[in-house]
């Protein structure tokens, strides 16, 4: 069932029974190391204040039609992990099936995308749950930040409005954004260097995650120049000035919050 709904890797992981991350404080200490949780100073605020009026300012407002929103919906994952209220992909895609449907995802994705949600409001909906997952080495932790299932599809729909101009920000040397398989395309590109030219050496770079270390205004100010479209989109996300984390109690009763 899991493959069928697009989850292959969810699939392989119930076959080979890996171990599961326990919710404990050791957990919860690991996450909290991948974040920043130190209150904003005066400054601080100050010059996101800034970044955040800049990047919701710009003049081009991203449109969506029913059409382009038919076309995401078509590129959901049934079986990806909801969000704290727990609203899934499957139900994004009954509410397509209704006559108004299309018109009504495409009137919710260009709220996001024209930043015309309020910030209060903004704020709930932009909670998320932390599925920590073990890394190989079976020690550290990789978090999957479930984002609300409403949310992930209408940003997801104004950055493809943006593609070609993520394209150029990104330029032609990376392997993620707008690219699928892009671990197998870099593979594929070393192997094809390697036989082209078997006599030169290969030199391998070992690079830290930059996740968690980066601040939301650079990531503010360099959207606004290079990707001018989604300025609006990220400022919403972002106007509380904070985001919730839910990690699960130890108990698995209940969650508590992690606001970074």
């Amino acid at each position: 069932m899991k493959s069928r709904n697009g989850s292959d890797k969810g699939a392989s992981q119930i076959l080979l029974g890996g171990p599961q991350v326990p919710p404990c404080a050791e957990t919860d200490s690991k996450v909290e190391d991948l974040f920043c949780t130190t209150p904003h100073s005066a400054q601080e605020r100050q010059h996101l204040e800034q970044a955040l009026q800049a990047a919701a300012s710009t003049r081009r407002k991203v449109q969506i039609s029913p059409a382009h929103a038919s076309r995401c919906c078509a590129r959901l994952q049934p079986a990806a992990g909801p969000g704290p209220s727990g609203f899934r992909n499957s139900f994004i895609v009954l509410i397509h099936s209704n006559p108004w449907g299309p018109s009504i995802l495409a009137d919710w994705s260009k709220l996001w995308g024209q930043g015309r949600i309020a910030p209060w409001l903004s704020d709930l909906w932009t909670c998320v749950l932390v599925r920590p997952f073990f890394k190989a080495n079976g020690v550290d932790v990789r978090p999957i930040l479930c984002a609300e299932a409403l949310l992930k599809y209408a940003v997801g729909t104004c950055i493809r409005k943006a593609d070609r101009a993520l394209s150029q920000a990104m330029g032609d040397r990376q392997f993620g954004a707008g690219r699928l398989g892009g671990a197998s395309q870099e593979i594929s590109e070393v192997r094809a260097a390697t036989r082209l030219r078997p006599d030169d050496a290969l030199t391998s770079l070992l690079l830290k995650n930059a996740f968690g270390s980066v601040q939301w205004v650079d990531a503010l100010k360099a959207v606004h120049q290079r990707v001018p479209l989604l300025g609006p989109l990220l400022a919403m996300q972002w106007a509380a000035m904070s985001l919730r984390l839910w990690l699960q109690d130890a108990d698995r009763g209940g969650w508590h919050v992690l606001i970074v």
